[in-house]
């Protein structure tokens, strides 16, 4: 009788996991003697923490889905452009971005563990030139023009992977969305000082967002237009790289009179 009434709190124990296996409960509900609840503590973190990473490993995979889109329909366009052979180099261009792609989302799950603790410097104007040089490539029949203000002494502090993943997100979508012109901006948040972090805004002149719809637009899969070809992560995607970096996403009216995307980061972001 006593051995039986000593093992009955991991009789609890066995059967919360199982109804956790089954899905029929979160976590364990920590209502154990005193001697067993650092245990039902800790495998309640170790739950915690597999199924955060079972969530960013499919955050990931749809991310990289989303992100071969741009290269590969600018390798569909160029194929009916020209002759194959014409275009040989131009569509090995695209090849190479989306293995960089690849790459850097597939190293993304481990970056996320370490928190970047080394930082690299990412000279932004020749990679946003290359970005802008593809996406013009991808709308070619609608030929958008594409205004470039970015400081050439302006460097970001990070992975370019990411910078790349910010940057391409706003502009294809501002590119499938305007009228005629888009125009990106990157500056420092207090002028001429390196050190106060970086704003990155891209804008376009189509017909802008509705203010009660920009909140939804921010979560994963949300789309204003169903008609319109698209997974809907793209700024869900963005807000999250942001956020990693300390900063945020802000949507508002652009003077250009469509939408303004704008994406702040702090000096201090991942110090």
């Amino acid at each position: 009788m006593l051995l039986r009434h000593l093992l009955r709190p991991l009789r609890q124990i066995e059967n919360e996991i199982g109804e956790i296996e089954r899905g029929e409960r979160a976590s364990l509900s920590g209502q154990f003697p005193t001697e067993l609840t650092g245990v039902a503590r800790n495998m309640n973190l170790l739950i915690d923490s597999e199924r955060g990473r079972s969530e960013r490993y499919r955050n990931t995979l749809d991310n990289l889905a989303h992100s071969l889109k741009t290269p590969l329909a600018a390798m569909r366009s160029l194929l009916g452009q020209e002759e194959a052979g014409k275009v040989a180099g131009k569509i090995n261009e695209q090849i190479d971005r989306m293995d960089e792609i690849v790459s850097y989302q597939l190293r993304k799950p481990a970056n996320s563990q370490a928190k970047n603790l080394v930082l690299v410097h990412v000279s932004v104007a020749p990679e946003i030139e290359r970005l802008v040089a593809g996406l013009s490539k991808v709308y070619h029949d609608k030929s958008p023009q594409i205004e470039l203000a970015i400081d050439n002494e302006m460097g970001f502090r990070g992975d370019s992977g990411d910078l790349l993943e910010v940057a391409g997100n706003l502009l294809d979508n501002a590119c499938k969305w305007c009228e005629r012109r888009v125009r990106i901006t990157i500056r420092y948040p207090v002028e001429g000082d390196r050190r106060s972090g970086m704003v990155l805004c891209v804008e376009d002149d189509g017909q802008g967002i509705p203010a009660n719809a920009a909140d939804a637009l921010l979560q994963r899969g949300t789309r204003l237009d169903e008609s319109t070809p698209g997974h809907g992560i793209g700024l869900a995607v963005v807000k999250e790289i942001a956020e990693s970096y300390g900063g945020n996403l802000e949507i508002a009216d652009s003077e250009l009179g469509g939408a303004k995307f704008c994406v702040r980061i702090s000096s201090s972001s991942r110090d």
